[in-house]
């Protein structure tokens, strides 16, 4: 660790100058841990919470940071501080950002994350990836120091490496997908003129955004997804940031299909490092029974192909429609750490260890009781 420096940093826009140009050259690059992404985060759903950036200098140069907030919770009844990293619930990949030295810039976060325990009450780190060299450490770095630790999988990233030819590709899925694209395009066609193109200007996407978030909302209303008033207006704002900020602006991947030039899907994503994130399509539910979810992944999957694009990334969650068209799988990680103190170590066991043995036993319960009742 000789002539490395580390510093917490409570304020991310302290960092702007060098975030970005640290995280090109770590292998965890990605359009979720930009800083523009990450501020935009912040300013909408932490904007008063307080940061706790952890950066590594190594003659006065910026190697590694760790993108930290220590949000205040409510769990069973005890007011408590969590410990995770910025951009929870918005970001499908997060991790640390390592230029060099990863095990032992991860050894001296950890040995920092401790010395000021008394800040945090748990450590919950989620959506890290197995292909991150970060995780391929973790274990062997926290093993040395901390006892009460947990890593397990969380989700699936269902994933398609992109060849030259997209005939060649829907060659090889199943029979039922290529029917419903035929069959869905065909039957539209039939009514009118069907068109497909990506947004090119900011203030026709920032007007487009309204009627995409009715068409999303009253699709998710229809399949029982419905959510909170705050959590509906927290996703408006930070969308209409991602739009407005010019570098977030240069990666998005604001598609429409439209029939008879009336918008009838769309899919809001992003184009990064060589990869499209499928990140939220919505169509009209008054044509879902024209596959119009498909036939926005085959358009996005065309342009991706055609733009030499090396991947199209269905980003985090197992849902079955992605497997009729991943070739490929990634499993995204979580990390839950105990301080050494003895509450700590108590929560460690409710969130751990007990709380997933209640929920076992309670699945296993109501199976027995289906199974009876039959």
């Amino acid at each position: 660790m000789k002539g490395k420096t580390v510093e917490y940093i409570n304020d991310i826009r302290d960092l702007q100058g060098v975030w970005n140009s640290t995280l090109k050259q770590s292998n965890v690059d990605s359009v979720f841990l930009t800083y523009e992404w990450l501020f935009s985060w912040l300013k909408v759903y932490a904007p008063d919470i307080k940061q706790f950036i952890i950066c590594i200098k190594e003659n006065e140069s910026v190697i590694a940071l760790a993108p930290f907030i220590i949000l205040p919770m409510r769990n069973f009844g005890l007011s408590l501080k969590r410990l995770q990293f910025i951009g929870y619930g918005a970001s499908d990949y997060m991790d640390f950002i390592i230029q060099k030295d990863n095990s032992e810039c991860l050894e001296i976060i950890f040995s920092f994350i401790e010395k000021h325990s008394h800040l945090w009450n748990y450590c919950e780190l989620h959506n890290i990836s197995e292909e991150s060299e970060n995780f391929l450490l973790l274990d062997k770095v926290l093993s040395k120091s901390y006892r009460f630790y947990k890593i397990g999988i969380e989700n699936p990233c269902p994933y398609v490496k992109l060849n030259k030819s997209f005939d060649n590709y829907i060659k090889t899925r199943i029979a039922g997908l290529r029917y419903d694209l035929k069959k869905g395009e065909g039957d539209l066609i039939k009514i009118g003129n069907l068109t497909y193109d990506k947004i090119s200007s900011q203030r026709i996407a920032l007007n487009e955004l309204s009627n995409f978030f009715n068409m999303a909302e009253r699709r998710e209303q229809t399949v029982n997804r419905s959510t909170t008033v705050i959590n509906i207006d927290n996703r408006r704002r930070i969308f209409k940031l991602y739009v407005e900020n010019d570098f977030l602006w240069s990666h998005l991947n604001f598609f429409r299909i439209c029939l008879d030039g009336k918008v009838i899907a769309y899919h809001f994503g992003f184009e990064y490092n060589k990869k499209l994130f499928w990140y939220k399509p919505t169509f009209d539910i008054d044509y879902s029974r024209y596959s119009l979810g498909k036939l926005l992944i085959k358009w996005a999957m065309m342009y991706a192909i055609d733009k030499n694009f090396s991947e199209f990334d269905f980003l985090v969650g197992g849902e079955p429609y992605k497997y009729q068209w991943a070739t490929e799988s990634r499993n995204v990680y979580g990390l839950f750490l105990s301080n050494n103190t003895l509450f700590s170590r108590l929560i460690y066991y409710d969130f751990v260890l007990l709380v997933p043995s209640l929920i076992k036993v309670k699945s296993h319960f109501k199976l027995m009781i289906k199974k009876l009742l039959k």
